[in-house]
Order: C-alpha cells, then structure tokens, then sequence
C-alpha cells in the first residue's frame, strides 16, 4: 500500500471570485504534481 502523504496548499486572503479561482487553479496544479508520487491528503 503506498504511503499517504499530506500536502499543505497555500493560505491566503481571497477577496473576489477571480481570487478563488486563481487559488483553484494553483491548488489544483500542486495536488496534481503530488499525486504523480502517490496519494495525498489536503491539508
């Protein structure tokens, strides 16, 4: 069974929805790259 490892997505202010889907779109970015070594767990 491949080990779980938690990754931390960054924290910030979001002030509009052009805000949130900028954070969207890099959270999305870095789960992927860190799903390419095995699962994860946001956080």
């Amino acid at each position: 069974m491949p080990t779980i490892r938690r990754v931390s997505l960054l924290s910030r202010p979001l002030n509009s929805a052009a805000e949130v889907k900028v954070w969207l779109t890099e959270a999305e970015a870095a789960l992927l790259k860190q799903l390419e070594q095995g699962p994860v767990i946001p956080g």
